[in-house]
């Protein structure tokens, strides 16, 4: 891997988490934006597939899924640093659309958390399908880090939408299955 390659990524995910922030500082200054979520299988809520990762409700929920992002995302662009922006994208796009295909009716699902979980199982299942040291490695240290996560795909807590971490798993599942598919062939 190249460092310039590595730089670029590294800036690319460190304007992710600024943005993300921004967007939620604007949130006390502008009206609200959150309506701007997910609803799912509405096509006004279509628009939260792009928009949702940008919204969050609370300083807990905003911080809990940027200190995921980074201490994945710093993993992610180790190994993937060429491919940051198209993987970032197919992981946020994915992610968000099964999100609105299977959540909840009636419901605005906002926040980071589908394409964290998204992340979270790009990593694990690339480090299961490659052949390579260092993405083993790296899947390995994921699950230490993370691996308490995995409760976080069962209902649990009111108001927190565990079919967004559901479909961000399955998201970075698929987008791991392709990936591998078009690297190794």
């Amino acid at each position: 891997m190249q460092w310039n390659e590595l730089l670029r990524s590294t800036k690319r995910l460190a304007l992710l988490i600024i943005t993300i922030w921004a967007t939620f500082a604007l949130q006390f200054v502008l009206p609200p934006i959150t309506y701007l979520g997910i609803v799912p299988r509405s096509q006004t809520g279509l628009i939260g597939v792009v928009c949702s990762p940008w919204l969050h409700g609370s300083l807990q929920h905003i911080t809990a899924n940027s200190l995921a992002i980074a201490s994945i995302g710093i993993l992610f662009c180790l190994s993937y640093a060429k491919h940051f922006l198209q993987l970032t994208s197919a992981l946020i796009l994915l992610s968000g659309l099964l999100t609105w295909a299977i959540g909840p009716s009636r419901t605005l699902i906002i926040g980071a958390s589908g394409y964290t979980y998204a992340l979270l199982g790009f990593m694990i299942f690339m480090g299961m399908m490659s052949r390579s040291f260092k993405n083993i490695f790296f899947s390995i240290v994921v699950v230490l880090l993370h691996g308490g996560a995995v409760f976080g795909l069962l209902p649990s807590q009111p108001g927190v939408s565990w079919q967004a971490h559901v479909a961000g798993f399955f998201a970075g599942l698929i987008v791991a299955r392709v990936y591998s598919k078009r690297v190794h062939h």
